[in-house]
């Protein structure tokens, strides 16, 4: 059988490329005691397609019942303000994406992001290295949604079965990208998937795979 070429390599963000400290959806669940499940606020808040930041936050207030007050949505911008300081992009991460681009990789990101403050300054030094980026707040939607994925493939100009997904959720990266055709390969540094074949603890390790 034909071994299928390995054309594009599409990365998740936080957690991954990033470091996943930051997590507005579990701190305004906490503040505000809501029994929501995760993904539910994750839908409001990382998967509004982001207008301007009144309409974004009158969209979460709305889809999460709170109270449309002064002091709720100042409560939910200060959240924002400090979690987006939080992550930081990891120091070998420059190193690894320019080794794939000399090697003749093209290269996309996928990421569940909840508004522009989170695309600061330091992702600027990475983005050179990228294709196609997907942010789920550009698009209104989150990353399990297989269209997500879709939009990245097309953009790029290749079949699922060219290219492989690298993220540290089976929820959001690994079985959605599967459900396409795209190979998975979890980045799982804290061994929490130990029976995964396709798993990576450092990053380092993924020209492995490929």
């Amino acid at each position: 059988m034909r071994k299928i070429m390995i054309k594009a390599v599409l990365f998740d963000l936080f957690g991954t490329l990033a470091t996943g400290f930051c997590d507005p959806e579990q701190r305004i669940i906490e503040r505000f005691n809501l029994t929501y499940e995760y993904k539910f606020v994750e839908n409001y808040v990382c998967g509004t397609k982001f207008q301007d930041m009144d309409s974004y936050i009158q969209t979460i207030l709305h889809g999460l019942k709170l109270p449309n007050t002064l002091e709720t949505r100042k409560t939910l911008e200060a959240i924002f303000e400090k979690e987006s300081a939080l992550d930081k992009i990891k120091p070998e991460v420059s190193e690894l994406l320019k080794g794939l681009k000399n090697r003749g990789y093209k290269l996309g990101m996928i990421s569940n992001i909840p508004n522009p403050h989170f695309d600061h300054p330091e992702k600027c030094g990475i983005k050179k290295y990228f294709d196609v980026i997907v942010y789920s707040y550009e698009v209104g939607m989150t990353k399990s949604n297989p269209e997500i994925f879709t939009l990245a493939l097309s953009s790029l100009h290749v079949e699922p079965s060219e290219a492989v997904m690298v993220g540290d959720s089976m929820n959001s990266d690994i079985h959605p990208a599967e459900a396409l055709g795209i190979k998975g390969i979890l980045f799982d540094p804290n061994n929490k998937n130990p029976t995964y074949a396709s798993r990576i603890t450092t990053l380092l390790e993924l020209e492995g795979f490929l």
